[in-house]
């Protein structure tokens, strides 16, 4: 029985929106995301009015796609410009009810580089010019969002490689994929710590590979491009954290050694007494 149909429902609420504040897995950086959680400020949304096309127990099928599904903090990744910065609050204030001092207070922690949600020193002067620009817009878009086809319910119990045999069934067994389904696959390629690369891509959507160079543009190669330097720059900061690690211990052991040496010599010079 294929991952898809052993795991499927019949039932789906269209209003479910569900905020999970204990089950995701603790993150290997020192993102403080419990401080979020602890003032109930919610981080993911499912989709609210698109209804889905089949529905199992792990989550959501969508044939043409649905926008509404939020994610905020559920990768490794971090904030690296104020472009994104700003796009992570805007997605903040759209899924959350908070007053003008609840959601200054939660965007100036994200912003802060100790609390493990951005790589970069941000300007408080710029935090606070683009916190009231978010908030006073009344505009009420809801902010830019890519498709998404599948979408796993928090805690569905299925490892991302599992979770990757299921995209690929899912668009690979339908005559005809779009770039929505390709970029889609990349992001589960990727949230798997593996390189992009078409022999990964036609293996996950179950495609040749001739079929998917005749489909992928300048934009797909471009896209796979900046995900495997993420992957490297990520890859070369768990490096860099190791080796200070590592020196961090060398040292200890070092005055630790230094300071057997010195008692030693202590004993050792030590003149007996006549008892």
């Amino acid at each position: 029985m294929s991952p898809i149909n052993k795991c499927k429902s019949s039932k789906y609420n269209t209003k479910y929106i569900l905020t999970i504040f204990t089950l995701l897995k603790p993150m290997k950086s020192n993102r403080r995301i419990k401080w979020l959680w602890d003032k109930r400020i919610v981080t993911r949304r499912y989709p609210v009015t698109d209804k889905p096309t089949e529905t199992y127990n792990w989550g959501w099928f969508y044939e043409n796609g649905t926008h509404e599904c939020y994610e905020l903090f559920n990768r490794e990744h971090m904030i690296s410009s104020y472009k994104s910065y700003v796009w992570h609050i805007s997605v903040l204030k759209h899924i959350n009810e908070m007053n003008y001092d609840e959601f200054k207070d939660a965007c100036i922690f994200i912003s802060n580089i100790d609390n493990g949600f951005t790589k970069i020193s941000m300007s408080m002067e710029k935090v606070i010019a683009m916190i009231d620009n978010v908030y006073n817009d009344d505009s009420e878009r809801c902010p830019p969002n890519k498709v998404r086809k599948v979408v796993f319910k928090l805690g569905c119990g299925l490892e991302r490689h599992e979770k990757r045999i299921i995209v690929g069934q899912l668009i690979g067994n339908r005559k005809r994929f779009n770039s929505d389904d390709i970029h889609q696959s990349m992001q589960y390629i990727h949230q798997t710590n593996c390189r992009v690369t078409v022999a990964s891509l036609s293996r996950a959507i179950e495609c040749s590979r001739p079929t998917l160079y005749k489909v992928m543009n300048d934009e797909m190669r471009d896209e796979m491009k900046r995900l495997n330097e993420l992957l490297k720059k990520d890859e070369e900061l768990q490096r860099k954290e190791l080796r200070k690690v590592q020196g961090r211990h060398q040292e200890e052991s070092t005055s630790r050694e230094a300071l057997d040496r010195v008692y030693n010599r202590g004993v050792d010079n030590q003149v007996p007494t006549n008892g």
